[in-house]
């Protein structure tokens, strides 16, 4: 199991690749055939500098800079409730919840849009033909308009 976990994170990091794949195909391939041959205007093109010590100080100050404006919206109390507290010595985010959300203004219309057109969306018209798995013993019903029970 713990070969299978590594070998897992190895293809989501792209150090290894699998041979003939799509998704976890070898990441060179992703690259322009001339990236070599012209890295300076690749690089130009992406706003990106060549140099990899100037791109990670580059992001260090933008992450510093930032860490200072999220610690001064915390000091005035304008960082929407977030905030640092101390759990058995260890400093931990406070994020607070946000609450049940108001529903869309829409939604309502949507609903009688799709009630008027005999409960079928745009995408699910009369002539697409019901879709059934080798699983499934039956086929799929014609995707009727249906609320969800409450309270489960």
């Amino acid at each position: 199991l713990c070969v299978l976990v590594s070998l897992v994170d190895a293809l989501r990091r792209r150090e290894i690749y699998v041979a003939g794949a799509a998704r976890w195909r070898n990441p060179e391939e992703d690259l322009p055939a001339d990236f070599e041959d012209n890295r300076d205007v690749h690089y130009r093109d992406l706003r990106q500098p060549l140099d990899a010590g100037e791109f990670i100080a580059s992001i260090q100050e933008l992450m510093r800079r930032r860490t200072a404006e999220l610690a001064t919206a915390i000091e005035k109390n304008r960082s929407g409730g977030v905030k640092v507290k101390t759990v058995r010595g260890e400093y931990r985010w406070h994020v607070p919840e946000l609450g049940k959300l108001p529903v869309p203004a829409n939604l309502a219309a949507l609903h009688a849009e799709v009630a008027r057109r005999g409960g079928r969306s745009s995408c699910w018209t009369s002539s697409r033909k019901p879709t059934s798995t080798p699983a499934s013993p039956t086929r799929s019903p014609r995707w009727p308009l249906a609320r969800r029970p409450r309270g489960r």
